[in-house]
């Protein structure tokens, strides 16, 4: 669009060339705790408390999936992390022998708990509708019907979801990682966890800005990760058949996908305008911080390790995100 023509009033252009923010989050399961705690960091100490009135969208897989709706029906980030803090561990119980148990018996964890802790955050999850939400969010899931991504959006979108679904609905379509949670059935269709397709919903949340607000819009994303590893893994170590390749094939899919997404958005949007929050565990943690490990120790080491990511951001991060967050 001509930003220069007549009929467009002073505050039109200016609404038109102001720089828009998307909020990105990545799926991880309990690991989702990382993300929790790095936006309340941000949100303190570079948006002044003010980081979800600058932020014009939201995306998020998974648990990533469910802070940005939460945060987008109106939750501080700091409520978002007690929840976790306060549900985690009803979430995510110990299991025995749980890779025999992904392979050949129901799902590990009832959704029970994880409705629950929905509900805590947004009491009228299962009766508002996500199309009736202005706050523009945009949610990836499998349609098992299908076999294909499925973008569930809010009415703040261009392509609203046409299926009617609740919030609570979305949400737990968005999470259904298969063997941990049972998939979501809702309005005549079959969803699983939209890590399988896009564990980072970047470039799928910057397509949709684009159709948004127009393909020359000045977009800044802020993406967080869940400090899962991303930088490969001791081959040395890799099961070679049967049960114990369960879990880990499932973290390989969502880690692959991720590293392509963050990649790419990076290349497309520059570094004065994308910024990835993740602080990659090594790989002696890796094992006490599986998505579904919701323990004493992990909690901790999930918050240590966003301090730690937030302690090594360069300055010219520290002034991107107050730039962003300030404006």
């Amino acid at each position: 669009m001509d930003l220069d023509v007549p009929f467009l009033s002073d505050a039109a252009r200016q609404n038109l060339r102001r720089r828009r923010v998307i909020l990105s989050l990545s799926g991880g399961g309990y690991r989702g705790l990382f993300t929790a705690h790095v936006l309340e960091r941000i949100h303190r100490e570079f948006g002044h408390g003010n980081l979800l009135e600058r932020v014009d969208m939201f995306a998020g897989t998974s648990i990533g999936g469910i802070i940005a709706t939460a945060l987008a029906s109106g939750c501080k980030p700091q409520q978002v992390k007690q929840l976790l803090l306060d549900h985690g561990e009803r979430i995510f119980p110990a299991r025995w022998f749980q890779g025999f148990r992904q392979a050949v018996g129901k799902a590990l964890y009832d959704t029970a708990h994880l409705r629950a802790a929905i509900k805590q955050a947004i009491p009228k999850a299962e009766m508002d509708k996500l199309g009736q939400l202005r706050v523009p969010l945009l949610l990836p899931t499998v349609n098992w019907n299908s076999s294909k991504l499925h973008l569930l959006a809010s009415g703040g979108m261009p392509d609203k979801d046409p299926l009617g679904l609740s919030l609570m609905d979305a949400m737990l379509a968005t999470s259904a990682a298969p063997t941990y949670f049972a998939a979501h059935a809702a309005a005549n269709h079959v969803f699983v966890d939209g890590g399988l397709a896009a564990n980072a919903p970047d470039m799928l949340a910057l397509q949709s800005a684009r159709q948004l607000w127009g393909p020359a819009a000045d977009i800044v994303m802020i993406s967080i990760g869940t400090a899962n590893p991303q930088h490969g893994r001791d081959p040395v170590g890799m099961p070679q058949r049967g049960l114990t390749l369960v879990k880990p094939l499932l973290d390989v899919v969502m880690a692959a996908q991720e590293v392509q997404a963050v990649t790419a958005a990076g290349r497309e949007l520059g570094p004065s305008n994308y910024i990835r929050l993740n602080f990659t565990q090594p790989p002696a943690q890796q094992k006490r911080l599986g998505l579904d490990v919701a323990d004493a120790d992990s909690t901790r080491l999930l918050q240590s390790l966003g301090d730690e990511c937030i302690a090594a951001l360069s300055d010219q991060e520290k002034t991107l995100l107050r730039n962003i967050l300030s404006h």
